[in-house]
């Protein structure tokens, strides 16, 4: 478990670094590697993706590097269990803001 002055520590300094990209073509993909590298092994983030919404998928659109281990999906369907579920999450969280203002 990362203790909390770490932690803070650790998002000064990745906060830090987005700021001084800021833009760029490769901008985002930028700050997905960066939350790997920075909260990787304490948060259990690894492999992140970003995927871009059409009209029926989620269309991957982050580069794979020759050498992945795992199997990535390029296209996953917008009814996807897991996509349903993080979708879920994020409505409840905007609500559970909503209410609070």
């Amino acid at each position: 478990m990362i203790e909390p002055k770490e932690f803070y520590r650790k998002l000064d300094s990745l906060l830090s670094k987005i700021n001084f990209e800021k833009s760029g073509a490769d901008f985002l993909f930028t700050i997905v590697k960066e939350l790997g590298k920075t909260f990787g092994s304490d948060l259990h983030i690894g492999n992140g993706r970003i995927y871009e919404k059409n009209s029926v998928s989620y269309v991957l659109i982050s580069p794979l590097s020759n050498n992945e281990e795992v199997k990535i999906e390029t296209n996953l369907p917008i009814n996807s269990p897991g996509q349903c579920s993080c979708i879920i999450h994020r409505r409840n969280n905007i609500e559970t803001k909503q209410r609070r203002a």
